[in-house]
């Protein structure tokens, strides 16, 4: 029974992951280019409701202003994984510095949630073999044999099920130095 649940987690979680993340990095890449160009209203017309009530238009513009004068146009962002379940990270270097921009996106792919703050490198050294350590040898054997091929950086959250509950790991294949 584990191992049919485990081959459906597999199946399953690209499948969720990609319509989240395409979302993602839709938003992210019009945030960018948006950004770049100075267009912040239409930056602006990219927030959720919500997000338009808590920064309005004239406080947005003088937000991004603000930090285009600060730190220049941005030059690149890499995903760096996702923080309090919502919210990519992207390490984005701007001309001028690195900062961190955290984005949540809602299910129509408006902006419900932004904060940028300078980046700090993550202290986290993430082993997929230690984080197995919780299952039974014969369940991580499993994971381990369907996922140490994985390129570096990936992220995995896997969900058992036994007796009626549910217990969710989330794995990161950490950077190779």
């Amino acid at each position: 029974m584990h191992k049919s649940i485990l081959i459906i987690s597999f199946l399953l979680i690209p499948y969720f992951g990609f319509s989240q993340s395409e979302n993602y990095s839709t938003a992210i890449e019009s945030f960018k280019k948006e950004y770049n160009v100075e267009n912040f209203s239409n930056i602006f017309d990219s927030f959720s409701p919500e997000m338009k009530d808590a920064l309005p238009l004239e406080k947005s513009k003088q937000f991004f202003n603000g930090l285009k004068t600060q730190a220049g146009k941005i030059k690149q962002y890499d995903f760096e994984g996702f923080s309090q379940g919502t919210y990519a990270e992207y390490k984005t270097k701007f001309e001028k510095m690195t900062f961190s921009v955290n984005m949540s996106v809602d299910d129509n792919g408006k902006i419900n949630g932004l904060f940028i703050k300078p980046f700090e490198k993550s202290t986290e050294n993430v082993d997929i073999i230690n984080d197995l350590n919780p299952y039974p040898k014969e369940i991580s054997e499993i994971i381990f044999s369907k996922t140490k091929d994985f390129p570096n950086e990936t992220q995995l959250s896997i969900a058992i099920i036994k007796n009626g509950k549910r217990h969710i790991t989330e794995l990161r294949k950490p950077k190779t130095p």
